[in-house]
């Protein structure tokens, strides 16, 4: 059973990076969307259960 995946990301080749990373670990990626807004719709029209990570990094 694989396990689905939004991906919210607003940058286009790091939204791609990862959907390959998370393709390679047996994860089905639904889509890549840049915002959270869109990300929102997409998971209450697949009625599918999420959750929002949001990971800040500070730049030296």
């Amino acid at each position: 059973m694989s396990k689905n995946i939004l991906i919210v990301e607003d940058n286009k080749y790091t939204g791609i990076d990862l959907k390959n990373k998370l393709e390679s670990l047996n994860y089905k990626v639904i889509d890549i969307v840049p915002t959270e807004e869109e990300g929102i719709n997409i998971a209450i029209e697949k009625k599918t259960r999420f959750s929002f990570n949001r990971s800040c990094f500070k730049r030296k």
